[in-house]
């Protein structure tokens, strides 16, 4: 048992495994621990669209509108999506679904001031 212990301590080499050695790492796993990622909810609870919500950044508004769509099962396209100005509307051209959010002022902030929520598109589209 003894010859087992230590047979598992040396590890496993890759080259003797497969024949050729491992690629260098490309990515130094300490970096990443610097980098902040949002906390997304992906739940139903506060994914509502409507006229007049407002958003603190336009990534909020961007996955606000991913996890509404995720949650009603459609696709949409993002026909205009710049500092002033996001726009999204449904891949159907027959559907007349579309949010359009405007930046408020010089803020960060984005309210939306269009939202014609309504689908007549199949889910399949």
């Amino acid at each position: 048992m003894a010859g087992l212990a230590e047979t598992f301590k040396k590890g496993i080499i890759l080259e003797d495994i497969y024949g050729y050695q491992d690629i260098e790492p490309c990515f130094d796993d300490n970096e990443f621990s610097k980098v902040q990622v949002n906390q997304i909810d992906f739940t139903k609870e506060n994914d509502a669209m409507f006229f007049g919500r407002e958003f603190l950044t336009r990534e909020d508004f961007k996955n606000d509108i991913l996890i509404y769509a995720i949650n009603r099962v459609f696709r949409f396209k993002f026909l205009k999506f710049t500092t002033k100005v996001i726009v999204a509307q449904c891949i159907d051209p027959k559907c007349d679904w579309r949010v359009t959010a405007h930046r408020i002022g010089d803020s960060d902030e984005y309210e939306v001031k269009k939202a014609k929520l309504d689908h007549i598109c199949n889910v399949n589209t």
